[in-house]
């Protein structure tokens, strides 16, 4: 598995688990110090969770964990 792949995944299940909470806001820098991955797996990973609607990008702030209903993350998943 690629370590895209890997940020993916490890990114979705601590969205989903409430590790990163609805509404947080956290740099590409600090997901991949918590994660011990480097920023461009992450950065790419971030990009691919704002396509399934689960991130959002704040220019100069960071990316925002978005507040989901039931319904929508059980599409996403």
């Amino acid at each position: 598995m690629s370590l895209r792949a890997q940020a993916i995944e490890q990114i979705r299940q601590a969205i989903i688990t409430g590790f990163l909470a609805p509404g947080s806001m956290h740099s590409e820098q600090a997901i991949a110090a918590k994660m011990s991955i480097s920023r461009t797996p992450v950065r790419e990973a971030l990009l691919h969770l704002e396509r399934e609607g689960l991130v959002e990008f704040v220019p100069q702030r960071g990316a925002r964990i978005r507040e989901f209903d039931p319904k929508h993350l059980a599409e996403v998943l």
